[in-house]
């Protein structure tokens, strides 16, 4: 997870936390209107290869980072170098203090990454069975 997308959870977080703070329930609205807020600074590279398009929620309690593979698709590997990363990006996502609010209300969240094209090049699973 990059120093970047650290940050964007943490405001995130930051911003949902002050919606439970003032009674607001987690739920699918309050989430949109979060992601609509963070929505507003993407897209943004995260690497030279990787970009974060947009923030999606739902069904329920599901957000989902949507990435673009830059010039990358799976011909150069890039489901299997995903996939042999994914237990540091989950390791990191239960360890982050900041996704706390996440794990305690059950969002399932979701990095997934396309290719230039818009095909899915891999999905990485973060809930709280994954941090256990």
């Amino acid at each position: 997870m990059t120093r970047t997308l650290q940050k964007m959870l943490l405001a995130t977080l930051l911003v949902a936390g002050s919606s439970v703070i003032a009674g607001e329930p987690v739920n699918e609205a309050m989430l949109q209107r979060v992601a609509s807020r963070m929505n507003k600074s993407l897209p943004q590279m995260e690497s030279d290869n990787t970009r974060l398009d947009k923030i999606t929620v739902g069904p329920g309690l599901t957000w989902t980072y949507n990435f673009t593979l830059v010039g990358l698709d799976d011909s150069h590997g890039t489901r299997k170098v995903i996939e042999a990363n994914a237990p540091s990006i989950i390791s990191k996502f239960c360890s982050l203090p900041a996704t706390k609010i996440f794990l305690e209300n059950n969002i399932i969240t979701h990095m997934q990454y396309t290719d230039h094209a818009g095909k899915l090049v891999s999905d990485v699973l973060l809930d709280r069975a994954k941090c256990s």
